[in-house]
């Protein structure tokens, strides 16, 4: 069987704005110098599925998938997939991924952001002489005949299988109630696709109480996740001592001095 080391696809350039941006908060922070593979959640990963381009990243805290459609008739696969293939996984650099992002523009005709770029990806070669590449095209956006150019990084087995835990995830959806406890950098990572789909955001709890999770939707082309720390330490004490004075101060029952 062949498997695919070449992939060319075509995806509208205003959907694939709104995945990276949606998307690219919840990467790890990379770290200047060190080798990517040391760094496995540096990065955001590209999976061409059957009919859509997924954009998956997580930090250890917060995770997120966004989709993109592949136009209709632009994919350089005969079929999908061979048994020995699959669908295709490359790895990218955050800031490359910002590059390739600004290198497409989509056109506004009548209102509407038109125009599709053009994926192409290269695997690394036997020879060993470096990583994969991606070149983005605009074909039919704003700069047509614009091409950008960047490195993939290596494939990492510790980049974790985001499409499966939030599959799972969202089968324990609408969980038991509980508080969502959360460091507010990881709860404002969300902003971002709230902004890119002009939705709302929906949060579910996962599972039981004992559980840390919340499922996160915004419209019909992102999910993600967050884990919350209900249970850390004396974290249960200590919010109650919070509610207790919130109460008080609220005129709810209680005396201000008696939980100072």
């Amino acid at each position: 069987m062949t498997v695919t080391t070449e992939l060319e696809i075509e995806v509208p350039i205003a959907a694939f704005h709104n995945a990276v941006r949606a998307v690219l908060p919840h990467a790890d922070r990379p770290k200047l110098g060190s080798d990517p593979t040391d760094q496995p959640l540096a990065r955001v990963r590209l999976v061409a599925a059957a009919t859509e381009l997924h954009l998956m990243a997580t930090n250890g805290r917060t995770s997120a998938l966004a989709a993109v459609p592949i136009v209709d008739g632009s994919d350089s696969r005969g079929i999908r997939f061979a048994v020995e293939d699959g669908p295709y996984v490359a790895d990218i650099h955050p800031k490359m991924l910002r590059q390739l992002r600004d290198g497409v523009t989509a056109a506004k005709v009548e209102g509407e952001l038109t125009g599709d770029a053009r994926l192409f990806f290269t695997a690394p070669t036997p020879d060993g002489d470096g990583a994969g590449r991606i070149t983005a095209s605009d074909v039919g956006g704003l700069w047509v005949g614009s091409e950008t150019t960047r490195t993939l990084l290596p494939l990492v087995d510790r980049f974790p299988d985001i499409a499966g835990l939030l599959s799972q995830a969202l089968g324990a959806a609408e969980g038991t109630y509980k508080p969502m406890v959360v460091d507010g950098l990881d709860l404002g990572a969300f902003q971002a696709a709230s902004r890119a789909y002009d939705a709302p955001l929906h949060a579910e709890p996962v599972g039981s109480a004992d559980q840390r999770g919340w499922i996160v939707l915004c419209g019909t082309d992102f999910a993600g996740s967050i884990s919350g720390g209900h249970h850390d330490d004396d974290s249960l004490k200590r919010r109650s001592r919070w509610r207790m004075k919130h109460m008080a101060r609220l005129g709810l029952g209680g005396d201000l001095a008696s939980v100072g």
